[in-house]
């Protein structure tokens, strides 16, 4: 989740059912968080146990698949029924708000049978993403209260799991969805990552060598973000990172094409933002907008040339021809902090200057990748709270630092349609649920109908 908060407290881990205040202390926008993802966690977790892990109410199960062939017989999109369907407690909603029930996905040209399912994953959105968020009440220079969390989704299509070689059209109903629900439960070769304070060491020979002060030593209390920015394995994966959790965001009123140096103007929304928030010269930011998802290859990321207060206007070096600039879309600039002199820095940072060693982030704020075979999905992060007083809140062994996986996102895969050319049907994958249990306390479930096209 990016916003400007603390840290992140873990409520999913089951160990604490509710957060107390206690009367005149300190409350923490952690701890109310904390409240927030125990209870989240407890409905989520409650459903699954109740309906599975994806199901959609009987009377208004949503996302039936109708594709959408060309004239050669090949698939070129789907559109998904109105409704609702849950993925491991996650609801989704068919049409997202403010959008056409009949809008097509695409999903890339589908040639012979195929699956289609839904991928499933959680973000936070700012007010640059949600305008209604913030209060007229409230003056223009005051930055937003809060975020949101928002379930987002993603038909995608294909003949076999990612990163998995069973090809799913040679298997029945039942095994495909079986297949769904153990690729959810395993983590399949998810990267892990280590995080320490500068612990030492000796200084650099010559006369103006110094001992460089140990642990963590910014001024600042931070919240560190490490985000994976281009998938793969370690060869090819990079990643990038932010001293305060990607918060730097700025709105974009326009974007102008590049010249014939790749240099673009942008135009920055008016709105709120300090010094530790700013744009200056050397900087990488990256174009987000409401079609992000932590899914495929980002574009490469441009670098700031010029910024100009007075007009509002950036000038930013585009190693890409070409990119989508829709305004309807909420476009935004989220700043990125590795220098400019680090390796490859348009396409981030490569995990392979960081791979089973230290790799520095800045003031004493170390991180080392350390899974061998790994698959580095783009979105992938790790929050690093660091605190002047306590150096690096990370959990240690007697080994040092524990490697972790990511933070988030979870990705969940829901089935939803079995598709075969025509004139054959498609078979339906999906799972709905009744309104009461059976006689045996069990709830109902059953397979939907296929739709047919006939």
């Amino acid at each position: 989740m990016y916003g400007d908060m603390s840290r992140l407290l873990d409520g999913l881990s089951g160990h604490f059912s509710g957060v107390l205040a206690q009367q005149g202390r300190l409350l923490l926008d952690s701890e109310l968080n904390e409240q927030n993802a125990i209870l989240l966690d407890y409905l989520r977790v409650l459903t699954t146990d109740l309906i599975g892990p994806f199901a959609g109410p009987e009377h208004h199960a949503g996302f039936e698949v109708e594709p959408v062939f060309r004239g050669d017989g090949r698939c070129r999109a789907v559109r998904l029924g109105k409704g609702r369907y849950y993925v491991y407690g996650l609801r989704c909603e068919a049409p997202p708000p403010h959008q056409p029930p009949n809008r097509e996905y695409a999903i890339g040209v589908q040639e012979g049978k195929f699956v289609v399912y839904l991928v499933v994953w959680e973000q936070s959105v700012s007010a640059i993403q949600a305008p209604e968020l913030l209060d007229p009440a409230l003056p223009a220079d005051v930055p937003d209260t809060t975020r949101r969390r928002q379930v987002r989704w993603r038909p995608v299509a294909g003949r076999t799991l990612p990163r998995r070689d069973e090809d799913l059209t040679d298997m029945n109903r039942e095994s495909i969805i079986r297949a769904f629900g153990e690729y959810d439960a395993d983590p399949h070769d998810r990267p892990r990552l280590a995080a320490k304070p500068h612990s030492g060491g000796e200084p650099e020979p010559g006369p103006g060598a110094a001992p460089v002060p140990w642990g963590y030593r910014g001024v600042e209390n931070q919240l560190y973000r490490v985000e994976v920015y281009r998938s793969g394995r370690s060869e090819e994966a990079t990643f990038v990172w932010s001293r305060n959790n990607g918060i730097p965001e700025f709105g974009l009123a326009g974007l102008g094409d590049p010249d014939g140096l790749g240099v673009r103007t942008a135009t920055l929304r008016r709105g709120w933002y300090d010094a530790r928030q700013g744009l200056e010269v050397g900087d990488w930011v990256e174009l987000v907008d409401d079609t992000w998802a932590p899914l495929g290859t980002p574009a490469p990321l441009m670098q700031v040339k010029w910024v100009s207060l007075a007009t509002r206007q950036v000038k930013l070096q585009d190693g890409k021809g070409h990119r989508d600039f829709d305004p309807a879309r909420h476009p935004l600039l989220r700043r990125w902090d590795q220098r400019p002199e680090d390796p490859a820095a348009s396409q981030g940072i490569p995990v392979k200057e960081a791979e089973r060693k230290w790799f520095e982030l800045e003031d004493g704020v170390h991180i080392r990748f350390d899974t061998s075979h790994a698959y580095y999905e783009h979105g992938d992060y790790w929050l690093i709270p660091a605190r002047t007083s306590a150096g690096l809140l990370w959990p240690r062994s007697q080994d040092g630092p524990v490697p972790l996986p990511p933070h988030g996102p979870v990705r969940l895969l829901a089935p939803l349609a079995l598709v075969e050319p025509p004139p054959a049907d498609s078979a339906d994958l999906r799972s709905v649920f009744r309104h009461l249990p059976d006689e045996h306390g069990a709830p109902n479930s059953r397979q939907p109908r296929a739709r047919s096209r006939r």
